[in-house]
């Protein structure tokens, strides 16, 4: 009989094995060898006691042969190999191989507490100093960067764009014209970082106008290989351009503005003419 201590245990708990023989039988068992295989899935821990023989067993007598200590090594339901044993009668007759029982084994894999996976999270807003503004008005905007994730971002860029209706002036050293495109080139960014750029921009056209950042970067997230890769864009509130103080006059036809200047031009001439008629 082969007998285990546990039948379900976890990967690395070591079980104790026994393997007990008895002669169940109306005559004397003789020459009596036991055999016990190697299990798989399992490796042995300590051997305690081991009894091959040969031997003999009374009627009725019964013997602790194997004793020993396996440890599992993967997860799964194992049937644990039989033990054997041969053996003669009294009169020396050799008798068919006895076998023991199969005991089933269930070993569990430990649970692998999951790693939770880091983000870089950038938070990108600009801010305008005036959303109702002038045709030819300046704007200053200033964009703020934000790291609010707990992973450091890498390879940040952000692209200024510029809608029509306005005019790139100038900016901060840290903003390049690349392509026609005012852009910001972070080569790292850190946790909880935060960063300001300032440009300004000119209205030329009436409307309605957005102030769009589109920005992209990378982080890694402590769990996948991969680097991961974020892009999205950012859209400040409207911006209305309306006329300026001297639109209203250079809307106005031409001879609005001509016929007053011929007009005085006239005045001028008859009152210089005049004025040489009195002299002589």
């Amino acid at each position: 009989t082969k007998t285990v201590d546990e039948n379900s245990i976890m990967v690395d708990d070591i079980i104790t094995v026994t393997v007990t023989a008895k002669n169940t039988g109306d005559d004397k068992a003789t020459n009596v060898i036991f055999s016990d295989p190697k299990q798989e899935h399992f490796i042995l821990d300590k051997s305690i006691l081991e009894q091959t023989g040969p031997m003999s067993l009374d009627i009725g007598a019964s013997q602790t042969v194997f004793v020993y200590m396996l440890k599992a090594t993967e997860a799964g339901s194992f049937i644990l190999k039989s033990s054997t044993a041969s053996f003669s009668n009294s009169a020396n007759q050799a008798f068919p191989q006895s076998s023991s029982n199969t005991p089933t084994i269930t070993v569990t894999a430990p649970e692998i507490p999951e790693v939770p996976k880091k983000n870089a999270v950038l938070e990108i807003s600009t801010d305008i100093d005036s959303m109702i503004v002038e045709r030819n008005d300046k704007i200053s905007a200033t964009i703020n960067i934000k790291n609010t994730g707990d992973a450091p971002a890498r390879a940040v860029w952000v692209n200024i764009i510029i809608p029509q209706g306005f005019e790139y002036v100038d900016g901060d050293s840290a903003i390049e014209i690349i392509g026609g495109v005012p852009k910001i080139y972070l080569e790292s960014f850190g946790v909880q970082q935060e960063k300001e750029y300032s440009y300004t921009v000119k209205a030329s056209e009436l409307g309605t106008y957005t102030m769009t950042s589109e920005f992209a970067y990378e982080y890694n997230d402590g769990v996948t290989a991969e680097a991961q890769k974020v892009s999205t864009e950012s859209v400040t509130v409207n911006i209305y351009v309306q006329k300026g103080k001297y639109d209203e006059l250079l809307e106005q036809p031409i001879y609005i503005y001509v016929l007053p200047i011929i007009a005085i031009i006239a005045i001028g001439a008859w009152i210089f003419h005049r004025h040489k008629q009195y002299k002589f």
